[in-house]
């Protein structure tokens, strides 16, 4: 009988007993079929147990327990709460849809599944048992290491297998040396498809949230949930599963190595040909293409694998350690700060975008629809933006609508105010920078058109707290002396200061120059003691909200250590998350330099048909791999 065998009941088994709601021994399923006869191991999906069935077998017993949704009341499982009810049934029903898949798959290296049942509110599986010890076990176990020969036939092997896991549309998502066992023979089985996915659909979020990673095996797609995932991923955890085999060290994992592309550095992970010589170059290269961190760079399938790495060998010049090439295909970083390699140079004005609003005269701009400035309504903070809707987007339509928008910024802009001086110690603006009026930032943001899936407009943080008579409570950094705390606030620009105004409006309406981060304002304050009227200038941080499709918003702003931009909304089934940081994208390693960056980035994405762009974020001071959504091109 093939089997299933991974625990030897140690002090790793013992922990997790304790820390889980499994069935006690004993326990009979499915009206005394099978008798539970120990507690093996659980994750966030199951609970394992070893049981016997009615003929006297061994068999394995899978039980689905997602715990962060369930609980155990007796025997029998039951949701956490009352808002967990769909989500447990759901993942039960992917289970048992799954367990089912798995059944039909017929290979003598993959565990076999001879039963799938409900029982007591979930649902099980039962599996064959098999004599052996995990890959794991073997590595860690002194004089039974695996020789050349006997690694790359097991590989073989394995290849095979996960290649007719694929064909049958599924992923396993977990393969790790501990979920591999060789038997004494040496041949390998995989077993615990419990992270196993059905890769062509997303029946449910729920199971999304049910993370399985390991640090060092799992792809850097797999640590973000709902993100891409394929083939391709399975592929790197198996490379590194070997890697580890071979090297006898665990491969560095793929957060560190990500955070690494993101910043330009050198990829930590040590190929594999510069860590041995017994298995030939062909062998080693498909490994290491195999656990690239970004996956458009991964070998795609097992048999393409299997080619590459019997390939006959081919002459070339022997490489360093200091002059190879990083697998992640990660170029010498250039000085200074990154940017999108296809744009053009920026202008020499210390403006926050590198393209002028075209002029009526010009044809159709050939990129996505991108609407800014006043066309737009931005509301700051709410992460709202409201666009006009969808209409024709013919060349003529195109014309009037990019006219209407020019002239409704030339009837909107405010003109400098020549009277008043304007020292940069009271502005908060960047030291050595020459204010530019504040037309130069609508002029230099993209405009494509007056509608379309990206929007792009901006807005002011106000510098200060103002009570409802415009007495000043608090101040920003950088702002002017003689508005300090206690002053109130008599205009702002040419608009007496009322109780109750849109302050942000207001500041947006009277602002009269920028250096591209900050605008500047021009104020009339009056002293605390009522006895002296002064004309100042402040600066107001300038907010820059890209709006992608109907429910991503991305603010951009600039700070000491440079542009910064983070999500205020995203959809409900995005990879995305408020408050995510946005550093750069991950297949050029190009971060966003100006406040119109990301905006146009994206429509470069969509006017090339592209369905995701892959970014890179910071969440909870680590680095993640997402996909940002992409709207369907219009054009």
């Amino acid at each position: 009988m093939r089997g299933y065998a991974t625990m030897d009941g140690g002090a790793e088994s013992a922990a997790a007993h304790h820390l889980t709601e499994h069935l006690p021994e004993g326990t009979e399923l499915l009206l005394g079929q099978y008798k539970i006869t120990r507690y093996l191991n659980s994750g966030g999906f199951g609970i394992t147990y070893l049981a016997q069935d009615s003929l006297d077998r061994t068999v394995v017993i899978k039980e689905c327990f997602p715990g962060a949704f369930c609980r155990r009341n007796g025997v029998q499982v039951q949701a956490r709460t009352q808002a967990h009810i769909a989500e447990l049934e759901a993942v039960v029903g992917l289970f048992l849809r799954e367990a089912r898949s798995l059944a039909k798959l017929e290979h003598p290296n993959i565990v076999g599944v001879h039963q799938v049942f409900e029982f007591n509110n979930t649902a099980y599986m039962a599996l064959d048992f098999i004599e052996g010890r995990n890959l794991l076990q073997l590595v860690n176990s002194p004089g039974r290491s695996l020789t050349p020969r006997q690694i790359r036939s097991i590989l073989e092997k394995l290849l095979s297998a996960v290649g007719a896991v694929h064909q049958a549309g599924l992923l396993h998502r977990d393969i790790s040396p501990d979920n591999i066992i060789v038997t004494d023979d040496y041949d390998p089985v995989l077993i615990d498809f419990g992270a196993a996915r059905e890769q062509a659909t997303k029946a449910t979020q729920a199971l999304s949230a049910l993370r399985v990673v390991k640090d060092g095996y799992s792809p850097q797609e797999f640590y973000l949930a709902g993100s891409g995932q394929g083939p391709f991923s399975d592929l790197y955890s198996l490379a590194a599963t070997f890697y580890h085999v071979i090297t006898g060290e665990v491969p560095p994992d793929s957060q560190r190595r990500l955070s690494a592309h993101v910043a330009g550095e050198g990829d930590p992970y040590v190929p594999l040909r510069e860590r041995t010589s017994a298995f030939g170059v062909p062998f080693c290269d498909a490994l290491d293409r195999a656990m690239t961190v970004l996956p458009k760079d991964r070998i795609k399938t097992a048999e393409d694998w299997r080619r590459a790495m019997n390939a006959p060998p081919k002459a070339e010049a022997p490489t360093s350690r200091t002059s190879r090439a990083l697998p992640m295909g990660v170029s010498t970083p250039r000085s200074g700060a990154l940017s999108a390699p296809t744009r053009p140079a920026a202008p020499s004005k210390a403006v926050p975008a590198t393209k002028r609003l075209p002029n009526t005269q010009t044809p159709k701009h050939r990129r996505a629809p991108l609407l800014v400035g006043a066309a737009a309504v931005a509301v700051i903070g709410g992460g709202v933006l409201l666009a006009p809707q969808r209409g024709d987007t013919t060349a003529t339509a195109f014309a009037e609508n990019e006219a209407q928008v020019e002239r409704v910024f030339a009837a909107a802009r405010p003109q400098p105010v020549a009277d008043v001086p304007l020292p940069a110690a009271s502005t908060g603006l960047v030291p050595g920078t020459q204010p530019e009026p504040l037309g130069n930032v609508l002029d230099e943001l993209p405009v494509f058109a007056s509608n379309g899936p990206i929007t792009l407009d901006w807005a002011l943080v106000p510098p200060f707290e103002l009570d409802t008579e415009g007495r000043v409570l608090s101040t920003a950094r950088g702002v002017a002396v003689d508005t300090a705390p206690g002053s109130r606030v008599m205009a702002i620009g040419d608009a007496p200061f009322v109780p109750g105004m849109d302050l942000s409006d207001t500041l947006r309406s009277a602002a009269t120059s920028t250096d591209g981060k900050r605008a500047v304002i021009p104020m009339t304050t009056l002293s605390d003691d009522g006895a002296e009227a002064a004309q100042v200038q402040v600066a107001a941080q300038i907010v820059y909200a890209t709006r992608i499709g109907r429910d991503l918003v991305i603010e951009t702003t600039a700070g000491p250590q440079g542009w910064s931009s983070r999500v205020v909304t995203a959809p409900p089934d995005s990879t995305l998350r408020p408050n995510d940081e946005v550093i750069a994208l991950i297949a050029t390693g190009a971060r966003f330099e100006s406040g119109s960056a990301l905006a146009e980035i994206v429509a470069d994405a969509i006017q090339a048909d592209q369905p995701t762009l892959g970014i890179a974020v910071r969440r909870g001071g680590a680095m993640w791999s997402a996909d940002l959504p992409l709207p369907i091109n219009a054009n």
